[in-house]
């Protein structure tokens, strides 16, 4: 039996950092989605679990949700499994409330159900949220029955260790130990684990299929893979990772330290960035990982000569043409000589002798935190003679 296991889409979710691209990114979310859907079709899957945040809330565009539900209906040979999570929860006014939903898909809510499919050689246990938070926890006291069956699972929660407590549905060590559930479908973390084992039950968060912020890098996706009887009796489970994710977040750090040019920094930015589309080999990827798609939160650090110095505004300007999004952070120092420029007869060097005595004002005193403050004030005031930054 071949399982895609998938969570935390949030189709709706609005993209904060910039305004003019967030109608595209909320259709990318969705297409991500849709990926997987025909994923599914493509490989032949047998069920699709949906751990969870299939939206980002309850205000789904009316357009998106009949989207998804003949996207889901188009595959009926796939047994569709969706545990709502605390971002849409199953209400009276959420989409899974709306009919329209196809035969193939089930959705549960805040009541356990078990489901079994002895044609298809599996039973599935599931549970949701019906509420944005939920203290209890759903799987305690679960026990599936030891026969001839796979026994699946699927929840949204958090995994708290032995005596944890979390407002969104904790899940014990305990609970997982004793569920007898082969595999867990979980869902609420972004960010992908790696399939663990507890007793007898496997268990894993894919993540999220497309990244939504700098605080969920790199690759994204979801698990996919066959689950027999045979293969759980010797202990094993063949799941790999799927990447179908349309663009990526990445954190790119570039020492400028020793760069003797413009071009020679710029060169060594544009080695960093293109470093970030190398992709791990362990992941089936499956999508386009290229440089001029993805969302780059650059950090330039190091000491720099001043006449190879590049404004944060240069850069984005240079880099925004080749980049759906970049912003930067200038951590840099400059390399600059100032007992020789405080002697300078210009209002740049009177500045530059104002600020040395300063600095060693507050040192003699002692006042090492007011010196740093006058240090970072003349290297700023400096950049700003050079039209380097604003003031």
């Amino acid at each position: 039996m071949r399982i895609v296991h998938c969570a935390d889409v949030h189709i709706g979710k609005e993209f904060s950092l910039n305004r003019m691209k967030s109608k595209s990114r909320k259709a990318e979310i969705l297409q991500g989605f849709l990926r997987v859907v025909e994923y599914c079709r493509s490989h032949e899957a047998d069920v699709l679990l949906i751990a969870g945040d299939l939206f980002d809330n309850e205000n789904i565009d009316a357009a998106a949700e009949e989207q998804i539900k003949q996207a889901l209906g188009s595959i009926p040979q796939v047994d569709v499994y969706i545990a709502p999570g605390n971002h849409d929860p199953f209400t009276s006014t959420s989409p899974y409330s709306r009919e329209g939903w196809s035969e193939n898909v089930v959705i549960f809510n805040a009541k356990p159900r078990i489901i079994e499919r002895p044609d298809k050689g599996y039973r599935i246990w599931g549970c949701g949220f019906e509420s944005s938070f939920s203290e209890s926890r759903f799987m305690m006291g679960v026990r599936m029955p030891k026969d001839e069956l796979i026994n699946l699972g699927i929840v949204h929660g958090q995994l708290v260790g032995k005596n944890g407590s979390s407002t969104y549905n904790p899940i014990t060590d305990a609970d997982i130990d004793k569920s007898g559930f082969d595999y867990l479908a979980l869902g609420h973390v972004h960010k992908q684990t790696e399939i663990n084992r507890i007793g007898n039950t496997f268990f894993a968060y894919p993540g999220t299929p497309e990244g939504q912020g700098f605080d969920e890098d790199g690759i994204k996706g979801f698990y996919t893979g066959e689950i027999s009887k045979k293969l759980l009796a010797r202990n094993e489970l063949i799941m790999e990772y799927v990447s179908l994710s349309m663009r990526r977040y990445y954190h790119v750090n570039v020492d400028v330290t020793g760069t003797d040019s413009r071009q020679e920094l710029f060169d060594r930015i544009e080695k960093a960035l293109e470093d970030t589309v190398k992709d791990d080999i362990t992941v089936a990827v499956e999508s386009d990982n290229r440089i001029e798609n993805n969302l780059y939160k650059l950090t330039l650090e190091g000491a720099l000569e001043q006449r190879n110095f590049i404004s944060v505004e240069e850069l984005s300007a240079r880099l925004a043409m080749q980049l759906y999004y970049i912003t930067i952070k200038d951590n840099t120092t400059l390399l600059i000589d100032y007992e020789a420029l405080a002697k300078e007869n210009s209002l740049k060097g009177i500045y530059t002798a104002k600020m040395l005595d300063n600095i060693r004002m507050k040192e003699q005193a002692g006042d090492e935190a007011g010196a740093g403050l006058y240090k970072k004030a003349l290297e700023l005031g400096i950049r700003a003679f050079d039209g380097e930054v604003s003031m």
